[in-house]
């Protein structure tokens, strides 16, 4: 008989897309209630509350429906790659047999997220997923990043920067999955270029800082070391800097267990940004860098 013809770099992509969307029903959840959460607090007579109402129940059913039609078309391309993989071959491997399982696993756990209303951001940093697709596994059987790294960093400088980087948040006790989540995104952001400046001229720093989020004092980036952009940093994580229903960046953080949620977490409650995928590339490719050097 032939083996299962199972391709695993599909098979995981599809597994990264169902965090991805995992997330963004998150998002969308979340501004549901926002914008529930606004209309109850102005029912203040029955005129403004229809007006409200009227206003914003008609946005929010589409969201849902468009949610809805979302996953339920994501799900048939999913059964669509088993099923071709099932009628092409008459039986399958163990690898192959664990990969699809933690695949369905995925799936029964995010419609169960949705089901039960648990869907919420800060709820999925604490889970600690064992599949075969954690952060060790994958470095065991040998995956390597580092080699995409040049892309991004083309100095030594800039290399010099990121073991700067490194060395801070290794000293404040952060785990390697967590470090590397927050050094993602300092790579998405500057290339660890303490000095860059933003095309449109508004960003600045190792983590690109607006003008409103800069100390006063910094008047002049190329004169700021990168250890005091780190200890601001770091200063900033004890709060929320981008808002949301944290207490603080750093607590988030620590419940991390895992490179993508490091970076996923980092970036919307430090960076205020929800384009996580190339964050999440640079995370894991910066993990497998330190993890082998």
């Amino acid at each position: 008989m032939k083996q299962l013809n199972l391709n695993g770099q599909e098979v995981l992509k599809l597994s990264m897309d169902l965090d991805n969307i995992k997330s963004n029903l998150a998002d969308i959840f979340n501004k549901v209630y926002s914008k529930i959460t606004y209309c109850a607090s102005n029912l203040v007579d029955e005129e403004t509350g229809k007006s409200v109402l009227a206003g914003n129940v008609d946005k929010l059913g589409m969201k849902c429906m468009a949610t809805s039609n979302a996953l339920i078309t994501y799900l048939n391309v999913i059964k669509e790659f088993v099923d071709n993989q099932v009628k092409e071959y008459s039986a399958s491997t163990e690898d192959a047999e664990t990969s699809i399982n933690n695949l369905i696993s995925k799936i029964e756990s995010l419609l169960g997220a949705v089901e039960s209303g648990k869907i919420y951001l800060n709820s999925s940093s604490t889970s600690n997923d064992s599949s075969v697709f954690t952060d060790q596994t994958a470095l065991q059987r040998g995956e390597k990043y580092q080699d995409n790294l040049p892309g991004k960093l083309a100095t030594e400088q800039q290399y010099q920067a990121m073991d700067i980087c490194y060395n801070f948040f290794k000293e404040k006790g952060l785990t390697e999955e967590q470090i590397a989540g927050i050094l993602g995104n300092a790579c998405n952001e500057s290339g660890f270029d303490t000095n860059v400046v933003s095309a449109d001229g508004g960003s600045f720093g190792i983590f690109q800082w607006l003008k409103a989020r800069q100390p006063s004092e910094w008047q002049n980036m190329s004169e700021v070391p990168i250890e005091t952009q780190l200890e601001y940093a770091w200063q900033e994580m004890q709060g929320a800097p981008c808002g949301g229903n944290i207490t603080s960046v750093i607590d988030e953080l620590r419940e991390c267990t895992t490179v993508k949620q490091a970076s996923d977490i980092f970036s919307i409650y430090f960076e205020g940004s929800q384009h996580l995928t190339p964050r999440e590339h640079y995370s894991n490719v910066i993990y497998y860098y330190y993890s082998q050097k």
